[in-house]
C-alpha cells in the first residue's frame, strides 16, 4: 500500500471523527451559546494535550527543546490525521509550515461551524499547549488561515 493512499486513509478517518466532534460541538452551541461550548471546546483540548505534550516531552533526549527540536517531536500528530505539510522555514528559534487540507476545517465547515474558530479553539489550541509542554517560551501560532481550492494555511512554532 503507498504511503499516500495510507495518508488518505487516514485523512478520512479522522475527518470523519471529527465531523461527529463537530457536530456535537454545534449541537451543545444551541444550547449553551456559541461562546461557552468554544470555551469547553478549548478546555479539552488543553487537557488532552497537556498528557500528550508531557509523553512526548519524556521522549525527548534533550533538556532544552527549541523550535526545530519541537517540530521533530509533534510532526507525528499531523502524520497520524494523514495531514501532509510542507516545512516553509526552519531554524532553532522559529518554523514555519504549510498545511493545505485540514480534518478539523472539512469537520467545522460540514457542522456549519465558523470554521476558522473551531481550529483555532481545538487544532492551534491542542498545538500550542503541547509545545508550552516541551518549553514554556515555545508558541504554536496560525499564521495564515485559508484552507480553500489552491490556498493554505500555514502554522508557526516560535521560540519568545
Amino acid at each position: 500500500m503507498e504511503i499516500l493512499e495510507i495518508s488518505d486513509q487516514l485523512f478520512k478517518s479522522a475527518r470523519a471523527n471529527f465531523i461527529a466532534f463537530a457536530e456535537y460541538i454545534y449541537k451543545v452551541s444551541q444550547e449553551i451559546g456559541i461562546e461557552k461550548a468554544s470555551i469547553l471546546l478549548r478546555e479539552t483540548f488543553e487537557s488532552i494535550a497537556i498528557y500528550q505534550g508531557l509523553r512526548l516531552r519524556n521522549q525527548s533526549d534533550k533538556s532544552y527543546i527549541d523550535a526545530e527540536r519541537a517540530l521533530s517531536l509533534i510532526k507525528i500528530i499531523p502524520e497520524n490525521l494523514g495531514i501532509e505539510y510542507d516545512v516553509l522555514e526552519i531554524s532553532p528559534d522559529n518554523v514555519v509550515v504549510r498545511i493545505d487540507k485540514s480534518p478539523f476545517y472539512d469537520a467545522a465547515k460540514i457542522a456549519g461551524l465558523d470554521a476558522e474558530k473551531f481550529y483555532r479553539d481545538s487544532a492551534i489550541t491542542y498545538m500550542e499547549t503541547i509545545v508550552q509542554q516541551f518549553n514554556p517560551e515555545l508558541h504554536y501560532e496560525l499564521v495564515k488561515f485559508n484552507f480553500l481550492e489552491d490556498d493554505y494555511c500555514e502554522e508557526q512554532i516560535i521560540l519568545k
